[in-house]
Formats: C-alpha cells, sequence, structure tokens
C-alpha cells in the first residue's frame, strides 16, 4: 500500500527556468507551520475529541466563555484538570490529558462538529503517548518563542523553565536525554508503538530551547572568545549567506574560446550539468534520467549557446568594454582565514629546529556547567547507540529508500487500521506519509546540526566523539544516498493540504475534499520544511569531513561528485556554498583531468567559498590521493577522544588496566614529583623496594 502512496506530486510552476529561490535559513519555520507539522491528518478526527473532553468538564462547573474567565479561574480549571491524571482509571485520566491537549492548541469555539471515526489499532497503541507529547510540544514550542513585547516576569519564567528542563534536580537526568532513550528503545524493536514524529520533533526543540539556536550560538562564540582575550568575530556565517545571491560560473572571454574548440559537447558543462557516472545507479535508471531530463537541459543548453556565441561574434576588446553582459563580481564574501592547526604546527616546529624547546601538556582545567556539558554527561555511556538510532530512521525516512531495506516501521501512528478503499482515501494517505517522512527528516537533520554546533563549541573532543560515531554508522554515504534523487523534484514537492493542516482544520468549517483539491497543493514556489533539511544534511557532511583527510577519501571513493553537482541545480546560495565545499574538500583528489573539464564549478569554489592560506586544495598530486596514508588518523584521534573521556568523566578510573609505557627511554626521561622528604628515607626505600627483591636478569634480557 505504502508503493502506491509515494507518487511525487507536480511541482510548482516557474521553476524550470533556473529561478533564485526565496528561502531564508534559520532555527525553525514559522511558528504557525511548525505547530501543524506536529500533527498528521489521519489524527484530524482526534482533534474535535479533544474538545469535546474539555467541553465535558468546563461545563461541568457552570462557567462562561474561557476567555470571559480571570486569570485566577484559568489556574482553578488547570489544577482541576492535573488532579484528574493522578487517577487510577485510564480513560477518566486520558480524557483530562485530552482537555489539557485542547487548552494547550487554543480555545476555539468555532472548531467543526464533524463525526468522530474509530482511531485504527497503530494508532490507538499510541494515544496516550501521543496526546501527552503534543502537549509539552506545545508547552515547549510556545514558550520558547520571544518577544519584545514580554513582560520581565514572562522572561524569568521562561528562563525558569529552560533551566528545569536543562539542568534536572534530584540527580534526574536532562529531559533531552530521556527523548533519546525513547528514540532508541523504538529502534531496538522494545516500543515500536512510540509515535516517533512527535517525539523527534519534541526532542529537537527541547535542544533548541535549552541549548539555545544559532544566534544564541554566536553569543556564546563571542562570550567565550572574550572570556579567553581573544578579537571579537569579524563576520557571522549564517548572516553573511543570507546576504549571498545563488550564482552561476561567469563565462569569461577565453574560456568560451577554449569551450568553442573543444566543440558544443564540452560547452555544457556548468553548475546545472554533469556528466559522470552516478554510483548508486545502474544503468537503467541512468538512462531514465537522461530520458526525462533532456528537454529541460537542451532548453537550457540552447540559451547557454546563444549566449556564447553572442559574446565570442564580439572581439576581446569589446568584451573587456561591455560591463553590462560580463559582471565580474566586485569582492568575495568571506574574510580568508588561516587554520589554528597550520600556526600551532609551524610555532611548534621553530622552536624546535631552533632553540630546542616543546611546550609541554596542560594540567586539569575547570569545566564550567552549562546545559550542553550537562546533557553531554548523560548522553556519553550510550551516544554510539543514539546516533545509530537516530540514522536507522533518517534511512527509513529518505525518500530513495525501499520499504524491503527499512529496518524499523516508522509508519506506525500514522497508517489507519483499514485501508482505503476509494482513489480520493489513497490520495489523502499517500500525501499524509510523504509529509510524515519529511518532517522526520527535518527534525533529525536539525537536531543533529544543533548537536555537532553545541558540541564543538563546549569542547573539541565532544564534538570529535559524536561525529567519529555518525562516520562509523556510516552517515556519509547515507546522506549520498538521500541527495541521489531528483533533488528539484525532493524540494517542490507539495505534500501538504492546506485545509486539512492544524489549526485551520479545527477552526473552519472543512468544505468537502475532491481529488483536484488534493492536487492543486498549496502556492509556495518550493517546500521550506525540504529545503531546510536539505540545507542541514549538507552542513552535517561538511561537519564531519572538514580537515579529516580520510573521510575526504570516503567522499571520492563513494563518487559523491555528480551527485553534489546535481545538487547545485538549486539555485539558492547557502545550499550552492554547502555543495561547494564539499566538492572543494575533494578537488585534489579528482585528478588533474576532473580539474580541466569542471573549471565553471571551480571558479564558483572561488567565487563563494572562505580562502585560507596555504590551502591547495585546487593543486592535488598522485601521492596526496592515497588513502591508506591517513588511516592512522581516525585511530589517533580516537585515542585522544578516549584519554580525554576517561580524564574528565572516569569517576574511578581503574588504573590497573591502563596502558604501560615499555619504552626504556621514555621511562627514564621522565620528571617524576617525589615528596619533599623522600632524601630521609631513600635507603630505607632502597632496601625494601630494590635489594631485598630477588631481580630474575635472564628473564629480564629475553624480553627486552
Amino acid at each position: 500500500m505504502e508503493g502506491s502512496c509515494k507518487g511525487r506530486r507536480r511541482e510548482p510552476e516557474g521553476l524550470q527556468d533556473g529561478q533564485s529561490l526565496e528561502f531564508e535559513y534559520n532555527d525553525a519555520d514559522h511558528m504557525s507551520a511548525e505547530l501543524s507539522e506536529l500533527y498528521s491528518y489521519t489524527e484530524e478526527p482526534e482533534l474535535t475529541l479533544n474538545r469535546r473532553c474539555f467541553e465535558e468538564r468546563f461545563r461541568q462547573g457552570g462557567e462562561a466563555r474561557w476567555t470571559s474567565l480571570a486569570l485566577a479561574q484559568h489556574k482553578t480549571i488547570v489544577m482541576r484538570l492535573l488532579d484528574e491524571l493522578e487517577v487510577v482509571i485510564s480513560e477518566k485520566r486520558l480524557s483530562a490529558a485530552r482537555a489539557i491537549l485542547y487548552l494547550a492548541q487554543g480555545e476555539n469555539s468555532q472548531a467543526c462538529s464533524r463525526a468522530l471515526r474509530k482511531p485504527a489499532l497503530s494508532l490507538a497503541d499510541s494515544t496516550e503517548l501521543r496526546v501527552f507529547l503534543s502537549v509539552m510540544y506545545l508547552l515547549v514550542e510556545n514558550i520558547r518563542q520571544e518577544a519584545p513585547e514580554d513582560a520581565s516576569g514572562w522572561n524569568t519564567q521562561r528562563e525558569t523553565f529552560r533551566i528545569e528542563l536543562a539542568f534536572p534536580s534530584n540527580g534526574e537526568e536532562p529531559f533531552a536525554h530521556l527523548l533519546f532513550t525513547m528514540v532508541t528503545k523504538f529502534c531496538s524493536g522494545h516500543s515500536p508503538h512510540f509515535p516517533m514524529k512527535k517525539v523527534l520533533l519534541l526532542l529537537w526543540k527541547v535542544l533548541l530551547f535549552t541549548l539555545g539556536g544559532f544566534s544564541e550560538l554566536q553569543r556564546m562564540k563571542e562570550q567565550k572568545r572574550a572570556d579567553l582575550s581573544l578579537p571579537s568575530l569579524s563576520e557571522d556565517s549564517i548572516q553573511v549567506m543570507k546576504n549571498m545571491k545563488a550564482t552561476t560560473p561567469p563565462s569569461y572571454g577565453i574560456e568560451l574560446g577554449e569551450q568553442q574548440k573543444r566543440g558544443r559537447r564540452s560547452r555544457r558543462d556548468s553548475l546545472d550539468l554533469y556528466n559522470e557516472k552516478d554510483p548508486f545507479k545502474s544503468d537503467e535508471s541512468t538512462g531514465a534520467e537522461e530520458e526525462e531530463n533532456e528537454d529541460s537541459e537542451n532548453m537550457m543548453d540552447a540559451e547557454s549557446d546563444m549566449q556564447e556565441r553572442e559574446l565570442m561574434s564580439q572581439p576581446l576588446s569589446a568584451l573587456r568594454n561591455n560591463t553590462e553582459k560580463i559582471c565580474f563580481p566586485k569582492g568575495l564574501p568571506w574574510a580568508p582565514k588561516v587554520r589554528q592547526t597550520d600556526i600551532e604546527d609551524f610555532l611548534d616546529m621553530s622552536r624546535n629546529k631552533f632553540i630546542g624547546f616543546t611546550l609541554g601538556q596542560c594540567g586539569e582545567e575547570d569545566v564550567e556547567e552549562t546545559a550542553t556539558e550537562c546533557l553531554f554527561r548523560a548522553m556519553l555511556v550510550n551516544i554510539p547507540q543514539y546516533m545509530i538510532a537516530l540514522l536507522k530512521i533518517l534511512l527509513a525516512a529518505a525518500p530513495t529508500s525501499k520499504a524491503k531495506t527499512d529496518s524499523i516501521n516508522i509508519l506506525a501512528d500514522i497508517l489507519p487500521e483499514e485501508m482505503p478503499v476509494t482513489v480520493l482515501q489513497s490520495m489523502k494517505l499517500g500525501i499524509d506519509v510523504n509529509r510524515h517522512k519529511e518532517i522526520i527528516v527535518k527534525s533529525v537533520s536539525a537536531l543533529v546540526v544543533l548537536l555537532l554546533k553545541h558540541f564543538k563549541l563546549n569542547h573539541i573532543y565532544q564534538f570529535e566523539y559524536v561525529s567519529q560515531h555518525l562516520v562509523f554508522a556510516n552517515c556519509i554515504p547515507l546522506i549520498l544516498k538521500f541527495f541521489n534523487q531528483n533533488i528539484m523534484s525532493y524540494i517542490c514537492a507539495k505534500n501538504s493540504i492546506s485545509i486539512l493542516d492544524f489549526p485551520s482544520c479545527v477552526v473552519h468549517e472543512l468544505p468537502e475534499l475532491t481529488a483536484e483539491s488534493l492536487e492543486s497543493g498549496d502556492n509556495n514556489q518550493f517546500c521550506w520544511r525540504n529545503l531546510f533539511s536539505c540545507i542541514n544534511l549538507l552542513r552535517i557532511l561538511n561537519k564531519l569531513t572538514k580537515w579529516k583527510h580520510s573521510r575526504t577519501m570516503m567522499l571520492v571513493v563513494f563518487k559523491s561528485a555528480p551527485i553534489l553537482k546535481r545538487a547545485l541545480k538549486v539555485k539558492q546560495a547557502m545550499m550552492q556554498l554547502y555543495v561547494l565545499k564539499l566538492l572543494k574538500l575533494q578537488t585534489k583528489y579528482l585528478g588533474r583531468q576532473w580539474r580541466k573539464s569542471n573549471m565553471k564549478t571551480i571558479s564558483a569554489i572561488y567565487q563563494m567559498v572562505r580562502h585560507r592560506m596555504n590551502d591547495d586544495w585546487a593543486y592535488g598530486n598522485d601521492i596526496d590521493a592515497r588513502p591508506w596514508d591517513f588511516q592512522a588518523e581516525e585511530c589517533t584521534l580516537r585515542g585522544n577522544i578516549e584519554s580525554f573521556n576517561n580524564r574528565r568523566y572516569e569517576k574511578n578510573p581503574n588504573w590497573e588496566f591502563s596502558p604501560v609505557d615499555n619504552c626504556l627511554q621514555s621511562v627514564m626521561g621522565q620528571n617524576l614529583q617525589l615528596p619533599e622528604d623522600f632524601h630521609c628515607t631513600y635507603e630505607l626505600w632502597l632496601e625494601r623496594e630494590v635489594f631485598s627483591n630477588p631481580i630474575q636478569w635472564e628473564d629480564l634480557l629475553q624480553y627486552s
């Protein structure tokens, strides 16, 4: 049934001409969209049931309309409902929870009064959980929203709520850690009835609220730099990317001449076309896609040829003066940088070379008890399982995954008990299933980005620990598999029914659904959540592979270049930037012929990506491209991470199993700190520890 509902609906008009997408990247979508994504269309009848449960209790006290009551009366009613959550009878407890959910949603007297349908068995298994998760999600989402007109008392209550979630008292675990545990129990099969979409959405918003969004991250960076007496940041990366415009590499006069010599086929190489074999596709699927994209490519090719012929018909001097047709960039969007490790390596080499001095290791450090530190300490033991569980869910929700490869059922809280019997019902369910998967991808990608960003700011080895387990769980090929699709169709998909979105389905009378109304969808140029998910996944891939040669070689081995070049068809500056960053990482390993035939892509990298000192990314050789030279990198990093975790988080280290230094020169060269009175008892120590202990010199020499 699921396979028949996976058909992608038609794309909005006007996107085939390559126009830029007006998209603003942020912590989340606007509030109404975030609230509507909490509910699936299958849950629509339960919204009316929530209202009914509230009215039964509200009318018992003979009160007037909710909006006409005073604050004290509101508190009395809420406390009465909270008391009912403690009763033994599960039906009364669930009914009280539904009434609280109705209040959290917002009391609407114009709600529709359609008959309640019998929920399916899969929905009934998670009814109580879905109600409580929805209440908590609405609380977190409403409380975390800040506005300039908020009263000081409300800001104080918001901060108190945030502290309670991030720093639990009485030895309890952070709330986010409890949600992570629910994710692993769902993926392990112990609790397959968990409504995973709601759990992931709540987990994402709890992390966003307790740890902070991108603006809070920027403020924390500035504060840490000020504490360390470092100069302030000269730019905010998110703001710089918001001001960038999607671009296509410019066509210069010399390049046009070379293209004319190579012929029409080589001139087609641009950001919008690729000519490499896709490693994830069979020959049949490749041929089908070529036929599908032939018309659009020919149209773009003809337009490009016309512009090139126009330019080539003019002399070079005219091209220099014609600034209207050839627009060179006025400046680069980023300030150039140099890596801290490059500076440290240079200083260490200079100290060793000229004065024979090296810096020792730092001693113990003061650990600040932040929300990020508290969360990492709680997650530490189970981080590998958490990362595997998140990637399992992401794989099951990816549009490129097949039903037979799904190891978990993420549709348990959306599929009805009875199969659709009409075309209209099948269309509605198909849209709901696709929307359900898109929301799961959005929440997983967003929360992983948040975790990586905050852990990296808190301590680099916390970031490296999470990153390494993501890599071990095959995150890199999974993300590449996700992008191995028609990415424009995914971003422009219209898997939504606006009249069924919350709160429209409650506030307004529902019209009769028809196949035409389902097909029409909304009038948006693209799907915000899908573009948001794609950017987040590219950011994750960048964070995992940046300055890691062994992981960059994974991009090369999996032949990611054609997949990434196809993603450049999306004319959105931020997405193009992260794709170009990934292409820049592997350019030196792709060979001279690839660079020669992709000069426009390299030009776009020069134009949009930050430049770094001593970075020869465009000039590789065969020695740099050998993957076996970098295998020790991951082992060294893993050892450093384990040392960090043992030093900071191991309460009772078992020194009996600690590694022993067997190198004689290293041991004899150690500077041991002896007690002040050691010289007084030195002879006694020699007698007890050396002279009185027989030494088997033959055995000692045998193992030396």
